[in-house]
């Protein structure tokens, strides 16, 4: 089974870098890069997630010759969503599972006000406040120039995602938070039950909103048995 990753806003593919040697052989993790970051860095960062999702799906239809599972972290989680929604309604795909990591349900309404509107010092402040963003990163205006283009284009993506009614996913969803979130709350974390007809279980690990760094253990473990334990019948893909 092939786990196609989505990193959250302002992230890279390298953060799963790590990932699969604590994971099963028969899970094979593979990283969706975005535009404007890593080995797409030349690349203008992308604003409409609809069409970003459109991109992703084909390149999941391209290299998915085995089962697919799909997870995203954060703004990740609603990408790997809407491509799952792509592979189940558009392509006739079975997708064995969606893992979804310290993010809102797609279908609760965004809380927190749109990045793309706040003025520099108030989208520093709120990075500062997520805590995901090392502090010399924050303090280089040299980085900084670099990163607060694609940051911004995330977060303004992120912030005025909702999924529009219409239909939901088969697949089990298993949903992560962190009980230290300040970004996410846990009923938000909840909501991801509204999004499939299929199994829906949710975990809280003990961190903050990037608590895959200090709970890393637990939740690859978790993964892991989730992804196994929901299988895919004999001819299905």
């Amino acid at each position: 089974m092939r786990l196609f990753c989505v990193p959250y806003a302002g992230g890279s593919a390298r953060i799963f870098d790590d990932w699969q040697a604590d994971l099963p052989e028969q899970i094979r993790v593979h990283p969706l890069e975005l535009p404007g970051r890593g080995g797409r860095y030349r690349e203008a960062p992308a604003t409409d997630l609809p069409a970003l999702a459109d991109e992703l799906t084909e390149t999941v239809l391209a290299q998915a010759e085995e089962p697919v599972a799909l997870l995203g972290y954060s703004f990740g989680a609603f990408l790997a969503f809407e491509v799952a929604l792509r592979l189940e309604q558009r392509h006739g795909r079975t997708v064995r599972h969606l893992v979804t990591v310290s993010a809102r349900g797609a279908m609760r309404p965004p809380k927190l006000p749109p990045g793309s509107e706040q003025d520099e010092a108030q989208f520093r402040a709120r990075l500062y406040g997520m805590g995901g963003t090392p502090q010399a990163v924050l303090a280089s205006e040299e980085l900084m120039e670099l990163l607060l283009p694609v940051l911004r284009a995330d977060f303004g993506m992120s912030d005025h995602y909702s999924y529009r009614p219409g239909p939901v996913l088969r697949c089990p969803i298993t949903a992560f938070g962190g009980s230290g979130d300040t970004a996410v709350s846990w009923p938000s974390v909840l909501a991801w039950r509204e999004c499939t007809i299929g199994p829906f279980v949710a975990h809280q690990l003990p961190g903050d909103h990037f608590f895959p760094r200090t709970a890393r253990a637990r939740f690859l473990d978790v993964i892991s048995t989730a992804l196994r334990a929901h299988r895919t019948p004999e001819g299905q893909r």
